[in-house]
């Protein structure tokens, strides 16, 4: 076999990427980024595995013309890091999800509604995040019309703060119609807020 790396690429054994690194390392082989190659290998197997054949050409339209493109320019300026790659391979992995729930409602991409993309994200929001670059691809592709793309924050809320924290309390110990269950909970925290007031010393 020609010692380069689109040879090695097509080679099934999973030893390959340790050999060549070696060979880059000795200069036999350009040196390119090693998360960048292993990629492109589970990308090429993960297209290849794609049983619906549109699906398989979208993914490989996108992956090339989106992904790749991105990881390659990332890569040339400093080496690519782990949840960066992680990141690429989920993108890639929901390409076909999308497609696939479309057509089990009897819908194609480019007759997809807003209430179909509204319906999609409802059903586990956070598990279809990762899709939403491939959805704004296929709208600047003109592949999906042009639809909002429901956006709903997946963090936690901010803490309640120190002050809110202790006007809280303060409402609680001092209103004598709070339920006693509540009042006799309150004191173990006030304890370690000991300059909030009591009843009677606010009165």
């Amino acid at each position: 076999m020609p010692l380069t790396h689109d040879a090695f690429q097509a080679l099934p054994n999973w030893r390959t990427p340790y050999l060549r690194d070696l060979l880059m390392d000795s200069g036999v082989l350009p040196h390119l980024d090693r998360r960048l190659l292993l990629f492109e290998r589970w990308l090429a197997q993960r297209i290849a595995a794609t049983e619906d054949a549109e699906r398989a050409r979208i993914r490989r339209h996108f992956a090339t013309w989106r992904q790749l493109r991105k990881l390659r320019a990332k890569a040339a300026r400093s080496p690519l890091g782990t949840s960066t790659r992680q990141e690429a391979r989920q993108q890639i992995s929901r390409t076909g999800a999308f497609p696939a729930w479309l057509s089990a409602r009897h819908v194609t991409l480019d007759s997809c509604t807003q209430t179909d993309l509204d319906a999609w994200h409802v059903e586990k929001y956070a598990t279809q995040r990762p899709a939403q670059t491939f959805l704004c691809w296929c709208m600047n592709t003109r592949r999906l019309p042009w639809l909002t793309i429901p956006n709903r924050p997946t963090t936690n809320p901010d803490p309640t703060g120190q002050h809110q924290r202790i006007a809280a309390l303060q409402r609680v110990l001092a209103d004598e119609s709070t339920s006693p269950r509540v009042r006799v909970a309150s004191p173990s925290a006030s304890s370690r807020c000991s300059h909030i007031p009591s009843a009677e010393s606010s009165a």
